[in-house]
């Protein structure tokens, strides 16, 4: 065998030799990519279902690094934003409920004609606000008791129920 001979096939053997680590490289490279993509993917499917707090992938400097960034200050302004709302709700359910307790009272007063016989139209108005008032005072119980319930303040009894029923 000549020294072309040999030549070519070091070359060959060389190419080859490139191309498999090149293949190897790559393969590697897109493995660490795709992990850290599926982390992300993970935290976004946990961040839907309302979790805020779900791990995200860290520690280096690149185009993924920065998306995880940008999807992590996403995260923490949207749990911000979820405890303003149930903040909000509980506060403004709260307040609601005052005035509401009142018009109750008073109408209950004016159904028993404490201050006096109503007629009939009155006691129609007296009963339509009654009416309203109820609904929505059972409205703000249940805005009330949803906020407790996402708190994780509210404690519940649990029983065995009849589901043909």
């Amino acid at each position: 065998m000549g020294f072309s001979a040999r030549y070519h096939a070091a070359s060959l053997a060389a190419v080859f030799f490139a191309l498999a680590i090149g293949i190897l490289i790559g393969f590697i490279v897109s493995s660490l990519i795709a992990i850290r993509v599926k982390r992300l993917a993970r935290a976004a499917e946990q961040m839907a279902a309302g979790r805020f707090d779900a791990p995200l992938p860290s520690g280096s400097s690149d185009e993924i690094a920065h998306l995880t960034e940008r999807f992590r200050e996403m995260t923490e302004q949207l749990a911000a934003a979820e405890a303003h709302e149930r903040n909000f709700l509980v506060r403004v359910s709260h307040e609601l409920r005052t005035p509401l307790t009142a018009i109750r009272e008073g109408t209950t007063l004016l159904r028993e004609e404490i201050p006096g016989p109503l007629t009939t139209s009155q006691r129609e108005i007296v009963n339509v606000v009654r009416s309203h008032s109820e609904r929505l005072y059972r409205f703000l119980s249940s805005v009330l008791d949803i906020s407790k319930m996402e708190a994780g303040m509210m404690e519940y009894a649990q029983m065995p129920s009849d589901l043909s029923a």
